[in-house]
């Protein structure tokens, strides 16, 4: 299980790791976005999976229009798990846990098997 914690802005490289993980959280401060199409550069990983992740519109808008969000916008489409407390970041403080990952991370492998299977090929 792979996890994450963004306190301060995401971009680009920012957002390949965050959407990579299983778990993210994010400061209430915290911001996200694509500038990278401001340069015309088209974030192709994203293209993939972002749509699976807020949805092929809301991928869409974010990816083509390069606009900042925040992280209360990002929790409601689906992209952080949670929005902490700026105190709380780095998130160790504010003792988060899974109880599947007392399960020699056979619970997250199961999940991502199942998801993969779901997929389109």
């Amino acid at each position: 299980m792979s996890g994450w914690a963004v306190n301060g802005a995401a971009r680009g490289g920012g957002m390949t790791l965050a959407i990579s993980c299983d778990v993210m959280l994010a400061a209430e401060s915290a911001n996200f976005g694509y500038p990278e199409i401001e340069l015309g550069l088209v974030s192709a990983i994203h293209f993939a999976l972002l749509p699976r992740v807020v949805g092929r519109h809301g991928a869409f808008e974010l990816l083509l229009t390069g606009r900042r969000f925040e992280a209360a916008e990002a929790a409601s489409m689906g992209l952080i798990s949670r929005v902490m407390p700026d105190a709380c970041c780095p998130v160790a403080d504010c003792h988060i846990c899974f109880q599947a990952a007392q399960c020699d991370a056979l619970g997250p492998r199961r999940f991502h098997a199942c998801q993969r299977s779901r997929l389109p090929p």
